[in-house]
């Protein structure tokens, strides 16, 4: 994306904030402001992660955190100018925690301003949980620190609109989101995430989460480049295969907690459907809107997948896993009024339950932009549906179901199977996506980004 958009914006200045002590953000950013200072950007790197809660925790186990000083020197060696406005972060700091210990009833005075902080994009996504009214009562804390934060916002970047563009790690977590709402305002705004691995980073002109824009990507990376078949046949395979014992983009093993083949009671007198759902944080606020008659989000997917198949049917529903081992489930409440259905049989996130075997043998599987599908398509399932919108979406337009219409037509009259050298493709673009970093290297042996 950067090619695309560099050419329009060469020369003019751009903002880099890093709004998280986390060390995965602070290894985005810097890579971000030297690829746009490369392009031809004049680049002002703007460090807001001692703002954040955790700074204290993140400085004594991150390298880069406690390298700060070496981050500044090779920032400064690439011609970017870096800006920490410690007073202004001090005076937030306090103010928050002022507000947070000393006024009880503050959610409330914040329910009616959350959509001045957020404007719409939540509830325009359909997310039942971050909703204007709910928010406030879930996590009073984050509210406090969301409404400080963009009084920080408002007195560091007054003059915000001077700047051609902003670049924001990620866009879902709370403070990048709230930067991401604040600078739309007044310059336009890209996000940073990882390309195809620790040491790769990919710009969206959208979202990470945006599946037009992901789409997008995955087009114009086969046009621009010529690839031979074998090649793409070869790596795609390699992706399969590697991404079923480790995911490189995301550091983690997703089966570390299944016990291989173990599989659920299955009734021997009912066809077997599973349902696989993604993370909802990861859509909240910063999905596609969907259209009118498009399903909103995916509790709205599953409903329409109940009410099709009808009671002939067991639906199992194997909720993402959990990317770390703490014993919340912070998603708990969402998926509770499923349980009220005889025949539908929720599977939660810790589940020694073998998601692939269990995927394998079920007569349909139905996700909602889950990576599991191809996985599965891969694998040699013939029956895999997409109930919503994937990047690979143009590779097997039958089986992409959007509406409850739609799915009653698949029902009754299913598409062919998509060719499985096809999902290949997707394989191949999630081995290679992305740019290299130049000034940080990622160390898998001791889980650790080191400066070059």
């Amino acid at each position: 994306m950067i090619d695309e958009y560099s050419r329009d914006k060469a020369q003019q200045k751009a903002l880099v904030i890093s709004c998280y002590p986390w060390e995965w953000q602070e290894v985005l950013t810097v890579e971000g402001a030297i690829e746009l200072q490369k392009s031809g950007h004049q680049v002002n790197y703007i460090d807001l992660s001692r703002y954040s809660e955790g700074f204290l925790k993140n400085l004594m186990r991150n390298t880069l955190m406690q390298a700060r000083a070496r981050r500044n020197e090779v920032l400064k060696s690439y011609g970017i100018t870096i800006s920490y406005p410690a007073l202004e972060i001090l005076k937030a700091r306090f103010l928050f925690l002022f507000l947070k210990y000393t006024l009880p009833t503050y959610r409330f005075m914040l329910s009616s301003g959350w959509e001045n902080i957020y404007p719409g994009l939540v509830d325009k996504t359909g997310d039942p949980q971050a909703s204007a009214e709910n928010y406030p009562k879930l996590t009073r804390k984050l509210a406090i620190q969301d409404f400080v934060f963009n009084k920080l916002l408002e007195n560091c970047f007054e003059h915000a609109d001077n700047y051609a563009s902003t670049l924001i790690v990620n866009g879902r977590f709370p403070l990048n989101r709230n930067a991401a709402s604040y600078f739309s305002k007044k310059t336009s705004v890209d996000y940073i995430e990882f390309g195809a691995n620790r040491e790769k980073f990919q710009i969206y002109s959208v979202s990470p989460h945006s599946m037009k824009n992901r789409r997008e990507l995955f087009k114009n990376f086969f046009e621009k480049h010529q690839i031979p078949e074998t090649k793409i046949e070869s790596q795609g395979q390699d992706f399969f295969q590697n991404r079923k014992r480790f995911d490189n983009q995301a550091n983690i093993d997703w089966t570390r907690k299944m016990k291989p083949e173990k599989l659920p009671l299955f009734a021997s007198s009912k066809k077997t459907c599973t349902f696989f759902p993604t993370s909802e944080k990861e859509f909240a606020g910063v999905a596609d809107i969907p259209s009118e008659e498009h399903f909103k989000n995916q509790f709205e997917a599953l409903d329409s997948l109940i009410a099709c198949l009808g009671d002939e049917w067991d639906i199992y529903v194997r909720r993402h896993p959990k990317a770390d081992d703490s014993i919340k489930d912070p998603e708990k409440k969402l998926w509770t009024r499923f349980q009220n259905f005889s025949n539908v049989h929720l599977i939660p996130p810790d589940s020694s339950v073998d998601s692939y075997s269990l995927g394998m043998q079920s007569d349909l599987v139905a996700h909602y932009s889950s990576f599991i599908g191809p996985e599965l398509i891969f694998a040699g399932h013939k029956n895999v549906v997409t109930l919503g919108p994937t990047m690979w979406e143009d590779l097997d337009q039958g089986r992409h179901i959007h509406s409850s219409i739609e799915l009653k037509k698949y029902l009754s009259s299913p598409a062919r199977p998509m060719a499985q050298e096809k999902i290949l493709y997707v394989g191949y673009f999630m081995e290679n996506f992305g740019t290299q970093f130049r000034a940080i290297s990622w160390n898998a042996a001791n889980g650790r980004w080191l400066f070059k």
